[in-house]
């Protein structure tokens, strides 16, 4: 016969491993993308006027494929967050983003993915986009000190694209607007 300290300890043991296992599920089932910093911060110069492309600083791009994103006003150049890394980089410890610069997150398969603010400087409009890219949503204005809530799209999105604040009207996304990249 067991002890009664010895069945103590045994539930406890039990009770943490199915802890731990639960916080591994799910980080996996609702993936975050992390924001950790970047070694320099992006310009925050006007960029040119909408008929030409706009155009991302070097500097700020240096690793990233570089893409233009055409919305119904205007052209907004963006960084292409393709793999985990990058997706993890995203844009924390940014002072600033360039006016008519973004982010893109390309997903391999439609989802619900989480974003939040760590490590933010700035507020952005995240734009959630399904696999013929049109708007699936829009967060508006989501601040920094929103963290660590999690933002999550309204369906499954393969994209998100994320731009300074108020930019997502600016550019005349909503709900059903079809972007071109």
């Amino acid at each position: 016969m067991q002890s009664p300290v010895f069945a103590r300890v045994s539930w406890a043991v039990v009770l943490i491993a199915a802890l731990i296992l639960a916080v591994n599920i799910f980080q996996k089932a609702i993936p975050a993308v992390r924001f950790p910093p970047l070694d320099q911060a992006s310009s925050t110069e006007a960029a040119p006027a909408a008929t030409a492309p706009a155009a991302v600083p070097a500097a700020a791009t240096a690793g990233y494929e570089a893409i233009e994103v055409r919305a119904p006003h205007g052209d907004i150049a963006v960084m292409v967050a393709s793999t985990s890394a990058e997706q993890e980089l995203g844009l924390g410890q940014r002072d600033s983003l360039p006016a008519d610069s973004g982010m893109l997150f390309p997903f391999e398969t439609p989802g619900i993915y989480s974003f939040w603010m760590k490590d933010m400087r700035f507020s952005l409009d995240m734009v959630w986009i399904r696999a013929d890219h049109t708007v699936a949503g829009v967060a508006r204005d989501v601040s920094p000190v929103s963290y660590p809530a999690l933002f999550n799209p309204p369906e499954p999105i393969s994209y998100v694209l994320e731009l300074n604040a108020d930019s997502a009207d600016r550019f005349g996304i909503a709900t059903s607007t079809k972007l071109v990249f």
